[in-house]
């Protein structure tokens, strides 16, 4: 569980320092790196934990978003709804890959 979450930390670093090198980067990859790593997240919590897949993946995604935020409105972000939008997309993935990886725990 650890492993992704430092992947979450260390995938915007890396997306910064592109930044200052003026490397662009297209959004809709950042985002879809983010989604596969929360997945990721889920699968693993999933696996760990023998059922509650759905509230166990909601509780790591909430965590992780929230930190996320954070981050984020300290940095300088502003609040709006394409902000929450986005944050909410990345909840998404945990409880869906925790689901998964309890389902196919239970049926071996």
């Amino acid at each position: 569980l650890l492993i992704p979450l430092i992947a979450l930390l260390v995938i915007p670093l890396i997306y910064s320092i592109f930044n200052l090198f003026k490397i662009s980067i297209h959004p809709i990859i950042g985002l879809i790196t983010i989604i596969t790593i929360t997945f990721t997240t889920g699968i693993i919590t999933g696996y760990i934990n023998k059922y509650n897949g759905l509230k166990n993946g909601l509780i790591i995604g909430i965590i992780t978003t929230s930190i996320f935020l954070l981050l984020s409105l300290i940095l300088g972000s502003k609040l709006t709804i394409k902000t929450l939008i986005y944050h909410i997309i990345i909840i998404i993935p945990t409880p869906l890959g925790s689901i998964i990886a309890v389902n196919k725990k239970i049926k071996r």
